[in-house]
């Protein structure tokens, strides 16, 4: 099974450290995916965001987990926001540190959505937790299938509840959506919430149209003229989508015969593929200049033959 990951986030507009944004990160030496997303209640989103994530990133402990009714790996996350919080909020201005305890008033702590995509040899092990889907569309089938702790039943987010996510307490608000699939061809887009809901309203109508949007992005300019045409659009029928949160991992899988196995592996061995070929090619000159001495240096018996049969007359 080959695959590829290609990673697209938001170049933010500043450096709010209370603005909710989303990160994409490939870890692992590129077989795990992850997107994080700040939960928008929550009152200091980014600092949180940041601790949690070089153990989302690093601990092998996290993903793939049997269960999430222990979170003790997530204990340094919670000592590093409480370490740095008062530092941190000494910095902000006046008007930040007035949002800052307007939204504690409200909401007591920060939170976090996450998405874990562990890439395996015959397909995926993944996690969603919070406002957050992953799609899986196979081309063989014709069909995209979402999922999210989040969606209803009607294919919608449910905001009748709070928000899934992990919190600075180390506690989960819901229950992580965990689910492993065999694949051999592929593709898997995990997006954040109102990106998900643009492919979830798009895939209903043109479903082929919509895959090869989401898979076309070459660069992150790419990614940003797509972004800001949406945010366009949705904004014209006063749907709300935040770019700054906008993220997207899209990863593609593929199944390769020997033949494609064997380019791709020369392919990326340049070094060891014309070290090799060098190899053969001396072989098959002294293979040739052995069996060119065996003939010529073999003593002619039609003489002696010829010689003796004189005689023997």
């Amino acid at each position: 099974m080959g695959y590829s990951i290609k990673a697209f986030q938001p170049v933010p507009d500043s450096d709010n450290p209370l603005v909710a944004r989303g990160e994409v990160i490939v870890g692992d030496s590129g077989k795990r995916l992850i997107l994080l997303k700040d939960n928008q209640e929550s009152p200091f989103p980014s600092l949180w965001r940041d601790c949690v994530k070089d153990t989302f990133k690093d601990d092998k402990r996290v993903f793939p987990k049997t269960g999430w009714e222990n979170l003790d790996e997530f204990s340094s996350a919670q000592s590093c926001y409480l370490d740095r919080k008062d530092a941190r909020i000494n910095t902000f201005t006046e008007e930040q540190k007035f949002i800052y305890h307007a939204t504690l008033s409200r909401h007591k702590h920060s939170s976090v959505s996450f998405a874990l995509v562990d890439i395996k040899r015959s397909g995926l092990e993944f996690t969603v937790l919070g406002d957050l889907v992953l799609f899986i569309y196979e081309p063989a089938l014709d069909r995209m299938i979402a999922y999210s702790s989040m969606l209803g039943p009607d294919g919608r987010f449910d905001f009748s509840r709070p928000c899934h996510g992990l919190t600075d307490q180390v506690a989960l608000v819901g229950t992580p959506l965990t689910r492993k699939k065999r694949l051999s061809d592929a593709l898997v887009f995990v997006t954040t919430r109102d990106l998900a809901n643009w492919v979830l309203e798009s895939s209903s109508t043109d479903l082929p149209g919509t895959v090869s949007q989401m898979s076309s992005f070459g660069s992150q300019p790419d990614f940003e003229s797509f972004v800001n045409r949406i945010c366009s659009k949705q904004a014209y029928r006063a749907i709300p989508f935040n770019k700054e949160q906008a993220c997207l991992g899209v990863i593609r899988i593929e199944t390769k015969t020997f033949a494609q196995r064997f380019k791709s592996f020369f392919s990326r061995n340049k070094v060891f593929a014309y070290t090799l070929l060098a190899v053969l090619i001396v072989i098959c000159i002294a293979a040739v200049i052995f069996l060119l001495i065996h003939v010529f240096s073999k003593p002619d018996n039609s003489l002696l033959y010829a010689f003796t049969v004189y005689r023997n007359h």
